[in-house]
């Protein structure tokens, strides 16, 4: 889960955009195994996203977009064990947009 904010910036007038976000974040790991959910701290996270939009109507737009995610939490000492996770995510995305 990540709570945050972020801005995007369209090059006219050929509906290429450029978005970056950054905020809080933190995972959650599940065990169905054992019945077991456990949530981390909360960390620094962030998500970039480049992409191409084309118009369909006057208010809806269809494109695609790559996107590059990263997360890092650092949960404290508990029971003498420090945690320290990070991820890095890519990938490819389709976006709508309604204007």
């Amino acid at each position: 889960m990540i709570i945050g904010g972020g801005l995007t910036y369209y090059i006219m007038p050929s509906n290429i955009f450029l978005s970056g976000s950054a905020g809080l974040g933190s995972f959650s790991i599940s065990d169905s195994d054992e019945n077991t959910n456990i949530s981390t701290d909360n960390g620094f996270s962030m998500q970039l996203k480049a992409g191409k939009e084309w118009w369909l109507s006057k208010k809806w737009g269809l494109g695609i977009a790559f996107t590059y995610g990263k997360t890092f939490v650092h949960n404290g000492p508990r029971d003498s064990i420090e945690e320290k996770i990070n991820s890095n995510r890519f990938g490819i995305l389709l976006n709508a947009t309604f204007n």
